[in-house]
């Protein structure tokens, strides 16, 4: 059986052309219960009603996004697999 992680960072251009994130990147969305279905959809929006964590894009601008996706096969066989999604 196999198990996947995935994150969904939002990082600046450094850390999307050297395909790494790091403590100052924001965390988007975290799966750590892989058996658990999760939808996370991001609205490209100027304001944000939520309020300061709140995802908000000025037009223009470009926004960098990583995906990052775990396989762990068990028992303890890991691998992963870094994929970059160009979003601007």
């Amino acid at each position: 059986m196999e198990e996947l992680y995935e994150n969904l960072w939002m990082v600046d251009k450094q850390a999307y052309d050297a395909c790494a994130t790091d403590s100052s990147d924001r965390i988007l969305m975290r799966c750590d219960t892989p058996l658990q279905l999760r939808y996370f959809t991001i609205v490209f929006q100027r304001f944000s009603a939520v309020g300061p964590d709140g995802l908000e894009f000025e037009p223009g601008k470009e926004y960098f996004f990583i995906l990052l996706l775990m396989a762990v096969s068990l028992p303890w066989i890991r691998s992963q697999v870094e994929d970059v999604l160009p979003i601007t």
